[in-house]
């Protein structure tokens, strides 16, 4: 990512999930589900009525923006893996 003059990736965010909470609700996704969101895959989720999860990784990594895709799936709307 870039902002204005510096350079950062995902990896350089700390690992506190209080970075995004106040944005959105959060889930925690698996290794296999986060490998399933960067290529294209839904993941199941129970879910409230939010209309957007920011998707961490076990370290607290923001990996994707998800948002419900219906039938209990969550689905990236931006995904940040590669």
């Amino acid at each position: 990512m870039h902002f204005g003059d510096q350079s950062r990736t995902v990896d350089a965010v700390p690992a506190d999930r209080t970075l995004v909470a106040h944005l959105m609700a959060t889930t925690e996704l698996t290794e296999a589900e986060a490998a399933q969101i960067a290529n294209g895959i839904f993941v199941a989720r129970e879910f409230t009525d939010h209309a957007e999860f920011a998707g961490l990784d076990s370290a607290g990594r923001l990996v994707a923006i998800l948002t419900p895709r219906g039938g209990g799936m969550l689905g990236a709307r931006l995904n940040l893996v590669q």
